[in-house]
């Protein structure tokens, strides 16, 4: 599904679609959900505009010939996927995603690995910014530069000022008795949630038991938030470095012939793939 790509020479990756292959506790269906209504939404609106931002190590490939002129893969960053992304929008390369190429991940299956790799994502996504800044707010890029990059970095600053005083504003609500304005935010935050979660299921062809933890997605999804954002603003400020963390293994992932396998591609999708090799 990711090598057809490649007969257009201006592709230099391909992105797929990642989901969590061992839910077997709330951490990891969450994390499902996270994969799907996120991260995957997220990367779907990048590619109907030409602007992926990270083309997951976890599926994605990657055209020769282009990684070379690009210099290989950084030691220096930690989201090195984001980073080799990012110089193949800068080399001038078609970087562009197919949710029928599906690979599964291990996601972490305690709140401290979660914690810890969460930690490294974001520590390493603020140096691949600061690698590439120069390409916010550049016509040259296109959506990329002046939509999308540009949204990515409020989405980290934004939080970092405004979320304790959210959490403020809210308590001093509560404590004088002035619950309602809360619990219509936090209903809108729920519903806005709810209709992501289930445009995404349908679009990937994914389990309705996603929508039932939508009701707590926040509520793992704030604290996370809260604490990968400050701790890396604080290894930053102190010059310190994020360690790789590497998640520990289980082995609990469903193979490729389990209950979670996606669609097969079918007869019409083998004779596109023909037609277009032919």
């Amino acid at each position: 599904m990711l090598a057809r790509h490649f007969v257009d020479p201006r592709v230099g990756v391909v992105a797929g679609q990642v989901k969590v292959g061992n839910r077997r506790n709330l951490l990891t269906a969450w994390q499902s959900l996270e994969y799907i209504s996120g991260i995957g939404v997220t990367r779907m609106a990048e590619g109907l505009v030409g602007a992926i931002t990270v083309a997951p190590g976890a599926c994605s490939a990657w055209r020769k010939r282009a990684i070379e002129e690009a210099g290989g893969y950084s030691l220096a960053v930690l989201a090195d996927d984001c980073d080799l992304t990012l110089r193949m929008h800068r080399l001038g390369y078609k970087v562009i995603l197919d949710n029928e190429a599906v690979a599964r991940t291990e996601a972490p299956m305690t709140v401290r690995a979660l914690a810890r790799q969460r930690l490294r994502w974001t520590f390493g996504i603020m140096q691949a910014f600061r690698r590439h800044r120069g390409m916010v707010l550049r016509p040259r890029y296109g959506v990329l530069g002046m939509v999308v990059l540009p949204y990515a970095l409020l989405s980290i600053i934004v939080p970092l000022v405004f979320m304790p005083l959210t959490y403020l504003a809210a308590a001093l609500m509560l404590a004088s008795g002035r619950w309602q304005p809360v619990a219509l935010f936090a209903a809108f935050i729920f519903g806005t949630q709810l209709v992501t979660s289930i445009v995404a299921v349908r679009m990937v062809r994914e389990r309705l038991w996603h929508l039932l933890l939508v009701p707590v997605y926040r509520l793992i999804y704030e604290p996370l938030r809260v604490y990968v954002l400050y701790r890396a603003l604080l290894m930053v400020a102190k010059g310190r470095a994020v360690g790789w963390f590497r998640v520990p293994r289980t082995n609990t992932v469903k193979g490729a012939l389990g209950p979670f396998r996606p669609c097969a591609p079918g007869a019409s999708v083998t004779r596109r793939i023909r037609r277009r090799f032919s």
